[in-house]
């Protein structure tokens, strides 16, 4: 894991998770550099070679491993963040939680404000 802060602390949060609508992203900075921690401490997770849409919009070979290991970076910055099967949920607190939808259909890293998809109030985890 990245800086090594503890995992998340914060209860659950009482949101449904539902109709959620897209506005502005809080954590992209965050996601973002998680991501680039994540190609830089588990290079073996990606395929270097293969990239779309951005230059480090890496293929992912190792699914499993990317959406956990994003977890745990995103988690390694102080928030909570967890993979619900499709997107990854971050929060500072309960108040709201964003959704980031980190790969595409053919398993390439999705980067930027398209990983960005909605926020949700309250949180819902």
């Amino acid at each position: 894991m990245g800086a090594g802060k503890p995992p998340c602390t914060l209860p659950p949060g009482k949101g449904s998770g539902q109709d959620c609508p897209r506005q502005t992203s809080s954590y992209l900075p965050l996601v973002e550099r998680s991501l680039d921690r994540l190609v830089e401490r588990r290079p073996e997770i990606f395929d270097l070679h293969s990239f779309s849409g951005c230059g480090t919009c890496y293929r992912v070979k190792n699914v499993a491993a990317y959406v956990k290991e994003m977890v745990a970076e995103a988690e390694s910055e102080g928030a909570c963040a967890i993979w619900d099967g499709e997107e990854l949920a971050v929060k500072k607190t309960n108040d709201f939680s964003d959704q980031y939808d980190i790969l595409t259909f053919e398993s390439f890293i999705r980067r930027d404000h398209s990983s960005y998809r909605a926020t949700c109030w309250p949180a819902w985890f």
